[in-house]
């Protein structure tokens, strides 16, 4: 009897492992199909010099349609988009959506809401001064210096 027992209680917890595995993969399949949409997408709707931009310098900048001289940093990966003005970071602007997407999405999300609605993009987003960048030049990458900003409530 306490063979079968344990048999029992064995064969249960490979099923639950093998469940586990199962989602586990399915999850990833979909995580990394949807990866791969999302790059095709980001090379659909970008032109190659900004594609360049972003492979190499790390970061997608756009023109303010608002502000002259105004240009925004969008990162390569989620992150905040730093505001340049007059070729010297300001500000950063955190702007996050509620669910997950994959990294190529942040970049388009940030560049269409920047052209088509930079003032409600503003509203939203929270906006984070003080020592934020350690620039020794101007080609310097911004680079987090200060304490974490903790928490960041939804608008």
């Amino acid at each position: 009897m306490m063979d079968l027992v344990a048999v029992l209680i064995f064969l249960g917890a490979a099923a639950i492992f093998i469940v586990a595995f199962a989602l586990h993969a399915f999850w990833a399949l979909r995580r990394a199909d949807a990866a791969r949409r999302a790059a095709m997408l980001l090379r659909e709707l970008l032109t190659p010099d900004e594609l360049v931009q972003l492979q190499t310098d790390g970061y997608l900048a756009v023109s303010s349609g608002i502000t002259p001289g105004r240009v925004y940093r969008i990162p390569a990966r989620p992150g905040f988009v730093t505001v340049v003005d007059a070729g010297r970071p300001v500000l950063a602007l955190c702007l996050q959506p509620v669910c997950s997407m994959p990294d190529c999405e942040h970049v388009l999300v940030h560049k269409l809401l920047l052209e088509g609605a930079e003032g409600e993009y503003w509203q939203r987003a929270n906006h984070l001064r003080g020592q934020l960048w350690r620039v020794a030049d101007a080609s310097a990458v911004e680079v987090w210096a200060g304490p974490p900003p903790g928490v960041l409530s939804q608008r």
